[in-house]
């Protein structure tokens, strides 16, 4: 009994021996990699607005002390059991908020946000249809919006595919995209990012296009006159009218951004694609409204901005269109916004 004890006494104070930490020279304090302490320690963000911090996770004892252990514990007759420690974990994809549930991701791309400061204006237009009148004062609270539409990289970041007709470039807005898949990306995208993105109401993306509450325009890009050269949209010459000019029919969607922005900074307001609201679609009352959400209920989604396959009367601010929640289309994407950026 009293040799067991001896080999007991004598693995502690051999565990004790291989597994000290010692105390390297000032020198070699000086010269650790910097590599190996980035590896040993994942990234954690404490906010947006600080640094990267080193996660205090201590570095793993090397792997042949305790092999070397293993065999002289063996030798004296002293069972065991292998522990092989857990390599740390990759943080390039994700790192988890330091007493939180939001898990942000390293590498979602960042989708830039532009405040539309509050206002009101006149929504709807007498040289449209119908479904534009009557005109009528509409005040929003400011927000929020996407810079510019939704990329394909930003879908792929979130949903992890691509549904878009014309791939092959990163930039370009998501399009085929249904109103009901953008509530599913909305709802991955606030998981990751612990914000509250969502759709614009129909009268804060018109709102929007048309340059907020100061000098508004027909367009969404400043512009009264719609040109091809200056938007995306169908600029043959059969579809030539009095507020456009004939030129190039692109027949696809181009890069975000392409074009000069709006008023408030904001691009491609009108033409590339369609964008989805929020708004079940509805006629126009002649009451004045403060934020409205439209319906309750309803059978089609409002989209707006006209697209890459519309003549320039579509792509006004003012024109409505909609279609189907469910509708997936290679003309139709969307854009975001929120109440903080």
């Amino acid at each position: 009994m009293r040799r067991a004890d001896d080999r007991a006494q004598q693995a502690s104070e051999l565990i004790a021996i291989l597994t000290a930490k010692p105390e390297p020279a000032e020198k070699e304090k000086a010269t650790v990699p910097v590599q190996e302490v980035m590896w040993m320690a994942p990234i954690r963000r404490a906010s947006s607005s600080s640094p990267a911090i080193p996660a205090e996770n201590p570095a793993p004892k090397p792997t042949w002390l305790w092999a070397v252990l293993g065999v002289v514990l063996v030798g004296m007759g002293i069972p065991i059991w292998w522990y092989s420690p857990k390599q740390p974990v990759n943080s390039a994809i994700t790192a988890q908020e330091t007493g939180s549930t939001v898990m942000p991701v390293a590498d979602l791309p960042t989708i830039d946000m532009v405040y539309v400061p509050g206002g009101s204006f006149q929504m709807g237009s007498n040289e449209g249809g119908e479904v534009e009148k009557p005109v009528h004062t509409v005040a929003v609270d400011g927000f929020w919006m996407g810079k510019y539409e939704v990329t394909q990289r930003h879908w792929q970041s979130v949903m992890g595919n691509n549904p878009s007709r014309f791939k092959n470039c990163s930039d370009c807005p998501v399009e085929t995209v249904s109103w009901d898949d953008v509530q599913v990306f909305l709802q991955k995208l606030n998981a990751m990012t612990g914000k509250t993105h969502r759709l614009p109401t129909e009268a804060e993306w018109e709102y929007a296009a048309g340059g907020g509450s100061g000098t508004r325009t027909r367009f969404g890009n400043r512009k009264d006159i719609a040109d091809p050269q200056e938007m995306n949209f169908n600029g043959s010459e059969a579809y030539k009218i009095l507020y456009s000019v004939a030129g190039v029919n692109r027949k696809k969607t181009i890069l975000v951004g392409s074009f000069a922005p709006n008023g408030l900074g904001l691009y491609d307001m009108s033409g590339n694609v369609w964008e989805w609201c929020s708004d079940w679609y509805s006629n126009y009352t002649s009451n004045n409204q403060i934020n409205p959400i439209g319906y309750t209920a309803g059978i089609y989604r409002v989209m707006r901005g006209g697209s890459w396959e519309n003549a320039s009367s579509n792509c006004r601010a003012a024109n409505r269109g909609s279609y189907p929640p469910r509708s997936q289309f290679n003309f139709i994407g969307f854009r975001v916004v929120s109440q903080s950026p």
